[in-house]
């Protein structure tokens, strides 16, 4: 059976780790937000240029780089739904801004 003790330690140590997710999220959203500044960018030169907003190719080699070495923690496919879910978000900004430019 576990001691108070012991008890006390894992909920400090779960706190301990929760404060470190929440750090690892806060970074999380600076990169996101960042990398959404950077497509927004990219979508005023193409629209500047009268190019087109999607680039297959490049989203399909971004996302396989993005997968090629997942690592512990999420798998390749879990890593591929993720990034897919930020293209499309990504792909949804530019639009916005382009119908509002």
């Amino acid at each position: 059976m576990r001691t108070a003790h012991e008890a006390d330690l894992d909920t400090a140590r779960i706190d301990a780790l929760r404060v470190l997710i929440d750090h690892a999220n806060d970074d999380l959203r600076r990169a996101l937000q960042q990398r959404a500044r950077l497509v927004q960018a990219v979508g005023r030169v193409k629209a500047r240029s009268k190019g087109p907003t999607l680039d297959k190719a490049r989203e399909s080699a971004m996302l396989r780089r993005f997968s090629a070495k997942p690592g512990p923690g999420f798998s390749a496919a879990a890593l591929r739904r993720i990034f897919s879910a930020m293209l499309r978000e990504s792909r949804a900004l530019v639009r916005r801004e382009r119908t509002r430019g």
